[in-house]
């Protein structure tokens, strides 16, 4: 977990979810989201074309999909590249 305590704002974390593969997703609240896989940390940047998105939590539906929630921007689905709005569907259905 030395890893972790290279991320300048784990300590201000908002949420933290564990997917599929037992990997972490930690989301901050204006720095993005990180992904920690047990050995490395790769960081996302969760924006749109007006700037960055303030995230408020991280989670995992019952699909194992991991879902970022803003507070002025909706849920946002990770595609396996990057996060994206999720514009359609209900979500009662996935969790």
């Amino acid at each position: 977990m030395k890893e972790l305590q290279q991320i300048r704002s784990i300590y201000e974390s908002l949420s933290i979810a564990k997917d599929n593969n037992d990997e972490l997703w930690i989301a901050t609240y204006d720095e993005g989201v990180y992904h920690y896989d047990g050995k490395k940390i790769k960081t996302y940047e969760v924006k749109d074309s007006s700037g960055v998105i303030k995230l408020i939590t991280v989670c995992k539906d019952k699909t194992g999909k991991i879902w970022m929630v803003t507070g002025e921007s909706g849920a946002l689905i990770f595609n396996g590249k990057t996060f994206e709005r999720f514009l359609t569907g209900t979500i009662n259905a996935i969790f």
